[in-house]
């Protein structure tokens, strides 16, 4: 058993004298098949950053249609930050932010998280894990995630989610 290499796709062939299962592996996308910007024609870097800005408010919009409570997850980065003002723009502020905060300040985004909730107006909770509720989330991981991924961001976020579970579906 293994993985199907991103943008790729298998082909099967089975042979009935003997049994025999021929499986190859064919790419149906390369990113060598997209022009890069700069060397396009007419590369015009404010129709791509305005198209950009659609793109993403139109995905968030049409994420936001739902009969049930949506939320959003606010890591005080960059995307998270992103989603979370365009939330708030587009559902006039009724989306609220969640984020999971740490014991060790080192790693704790929580302060940053609550100075842009703060910032952007839009309604706050941070929750906040121990060592030992990680390791007790190590033990049912395996509940959420169907493969194994080097993230250390999961733990927490799957601890996150069962909290605001009650509050948001979506």
């Amino acid at each position: 058993v293994r993985k199907v290499v991103p943008g790729h796709y298998l082909h099967v062939r089975w042979s009935g004298d003997g049994g025999l299962l021929d499986v190859s592996e064919h790419a149906y996308w390369s990113m060598a098949e997209i022009p890069f910007a700069n060397e396009a024609d007419d590369f015009d870097e404010t129709h791509v950053l305005d198209e950009f800005e659609n793109q993403v408010t139109e995905s968030i919009r049409y994420r936001l249609i739902s009969d049930v409570p949506v939320g959003v997850l606010l890591s005080g980065g960059i995307d998270s930050t992103l989603i979370t003002a365009i939330c708030h723009e587009q559902s006039l502020g009724k989306v609220p932010s969640f984020t999971m905060g740490f014991e060790d300040a080192g790693i704790d985004e929580a302060p940053f998280a609550r100075a842009l909730a703060k910032q952007l107006g839009v309604q706050h909770q941070e929750f906040y894990i121990r060592e030992r509720e990680v390791l007790r989330e190590w033990e049912r991981i395996w509940e959420v995630y169907d493969e194994p991924f080097a993230d250390s961001s999961a733990l927490p976020t799957v601890a996150l989610c069962r909290h605001v579970a009650s509050q948001v579906k979506v």
